[in-house]
């Protein structure tokens, strides 16, 4: 009772068409709706490093890095296609949290858009370039709040996960990874390695960049985050 009682102090000053952002995730099921609020606070007072003052400032240098971008094109659901090129990430130039962080940025402001709320979003994880150090250097704690960040934490409808190009060592990734990934979500992850055949089924050439075997331009952030800032002049 003390949780619904949270839940409902937390969302009582929101808007309805906030809420209907979680009505939409489960298909306007009003029990797991709620279910999805309770777990969005959790998370929020779980991981206050990841979700307090989360402004476009805070990530903007990380986002100009690409990490994570947006393509241009969305999938053949209508989905919105994050891509995130994991071996060009180096940690000293920006910490996990921060990654996260933009992360979580970019999802707060594709959720005012009624089409994404409905059609949700697809993760593209290009691994060219990503090293053996990086596999090593990964902590569990982070591995474990990423997998919390996209499970029953945002009122999101998730599509999958596809990583293309992922080396041998990426497995000691995934098995750290894999036991806090709930069956379904298993179930919406699928590797390719450099095999990209199954991959060209689900995404068209031309929206995949054409430096990770796409035919499309180099991936720019630039027009991303000049509407980004717009988005958050207006609001």
């Amino acid at each position: 009772m003390e949780t619904d009682r949270n839940v409902l102090e937390y969302f009582g000053s929101k808007d309805n068409n906030h809420l209907l952002r979680y009505l939409r995730a489960r298909k306007f099921k009003v029990e797991k709706a709620f279910e999805l609020m309770k777990g969005h606070l959790n998370f929020c007072q779980k991981y206050p490093e990841l979700t307090e003052n989360l402004t476009l400032e805070s990530v903007r240098d990380c986002l100009l890095n690409g990490f994570p971008g947006i393509l241009p094109s969305r999938g053949d659901q209508g989905e919105v296609v994050l891509l995130f090129s994991i071996g060009d990430w180096r940690r000293e130039m920006f910490s996990h949290d921060t990654v996260v962080r933009a992360y979580l940025f970019l999802l707060k402001h594709l959720l005012t858009n009624e089409e994404t709320q409905m059609n949700g979003i697809t993760i593209v994880e290009n691994f060219k370039n990503y090293t053996i150090y990086q596999a090593l250097s990964m902590k569990i704690s982070e591995l474990k709040k990423m997998a919390e960040s996209v499970q029953g934490t945002f009122p999101v409808r998730f599509r999958g996960a596809h990583f293309i190009y992922e080396p041998w060592y990426f497995s000691h990734t995934f098995a750290l990874i894999r036991p806090f990934l709930r069956n379904k979500l298993l179930n919406k992850v699928y590797l390719y390695g450099k095999s990209l055949e199954k991959f060209w089924e689900k995404f068209d050439p031309s929206m995949i960049p054409h430096n990770i075997g796409g035919t499309g331009p180099t991936y720019d952030p630039r027009p991303m985050v000049a509407a980004l800032e717009k988005a958050e002049a207006i609001l």
